[in-house]
């Protein structure tokens, strides 16, 4: 009994500091989603691959781009094949120096664009100067040793995915510093003291063990884990980003699971969020418990949500594992006509 009840304590804890976590990345979304801070990450890997600023604007204000989301909004990802497009076209209607040295006299301007194929795309890409050397040496090479555009365009591609891996966890590394922050304003605004909550779960066995098969039952629900943001800077690997929808969708959608996640804790018996119970026991304790109480589930809070529902899954099936049988499997009894002939 003592060891279940001290599992179903950190089962408790664990999902308190999955919810708190949740809550920061939502916070957290608005603020990027406000300063357009993933389309200003996108921008900077395009800067570090070209020559010049005026070639990201020419791909970034490409039509199959700009097309991406509505008007006057920015992107906060390409998928693979708008951006192989986009680069192709580039290339052979823009991009070619050679392309001006063809043109004479009155020659219509529409002759500039053009249908590529991959014997003029080759071309283009070698009379082209808007890459950096060691980047343009790479693109000549893939392009000799593919036997066709869809090859080439697949080679094209999968470059840019594994690039966008490495934009995100550089991403990643840039907001963890305001991930702690963002976990301390949380938890001090629904006063979480990791303290108190153990103290109060340990003292309380039938609210403990209630929270915990609350705890193990969300490890299961699929909104949980759609919840969670796996990839702090969007791919086309993820499938729950709608690059159509609007900044002022996306905060109310964080809004909401804010108010969702919050009115969760807030309701249980727990002693968190500021009511007068919670004041009176805040105000009875000195001010260092209450300090490293909250301290503590600021620092678990930044480790972010997906560690944390990873730990609660664990957790829960360690949980499952070490029930006890039923009663009724306790008390069957073995068939005395067994083993018999």
């Amino acid at each position: 009994m003592f060891g279940s009840g001290i599992l179903d304590l950190v089962i408790g804890l664990v999902f308190i500091y999955f919810i708190l976590s949740l809550i920061s990345s939502a916070i957290r979304e608005m603020f990027a989603n406000l300063r357009d801070l993933r389309y200003r990450h996108l921008e900077d890997w395009f800067k570090n691959i070209v020559k010049d600023e005026s070639t990201t604007k020419a791909i970034m204000d490409h039509h199959l781009i700009a097309g991406l989301t509505t008007r006057n909004k920015k992107p906060s990802y390409i998928p693979d094949n708008i951006f192989s497009t986009v680069v192709f076209d580039l290339f052979v209607n823009k991009w070619d120096r050679g392309k001006d040295e063809k043109l004479k006299g009155d020659e219509p301007k529409t002759s500039i664009s053009k249908t590529f194929d991959f014997v003029q795309l080759k071309k283009s890409i070698a009379n082209s100067d808007v890459l950096k050397d060691d980047l343009k040496r790479v693109l000549v090479q893939y392009a000799e040793e593919s036997k066709d555009l869809g090859d080439f365009r697949i080679r094209i591609e999968t470059w840019f995915n594994q690039a966008m891996r490495e934009a995100a966890g550089t991403y990643k590394q840039r907001s963890q510093a305001w991930i702690l922050l963002v976990a301390i304003m949380v938890t001090a605004a629904l006063n979480v003291d990791s303290v108190a909550v153990a103290k109060f779960l340990y003292e309380n066995p039938e609210a403990r063990e209630k929270f915990a098969e609350l705890a193990v039952n969300a490890s299961k629900d699929s909104t949980y884990q759609n919840s969670i943001n796996l990839a702090d800077f969007p791919t086309p690997l993820d499938s729950t980003i709608k690059s159509g929808d609007t900044v002022l969708v996306k905060i109310n959608v964080n809004i909401k699971e804010i108010k969702a996640y919050s009115d969760l804790l807030t309701s249980t018996s727990l002693p968190i969020g500021w009511n007068e119970k919670t004041k009176i026991e805040c105000c009875s304790r000195p001010w260092w418990t209450r300090f490293f109480g909250w301290l503590m589930t600021a620092m678990a809070v930044s480790m972010g949500a997906p560690f944390w529902f990873d730990m609660l899954n664990k957790l829960s099936n360690l949980r499952s594992a070490s029930k006890p049988p039923t009663k009724g499997e306790d008390n069957e009894q073995p068939d005395p006509k067994a083993g018999k002939a």
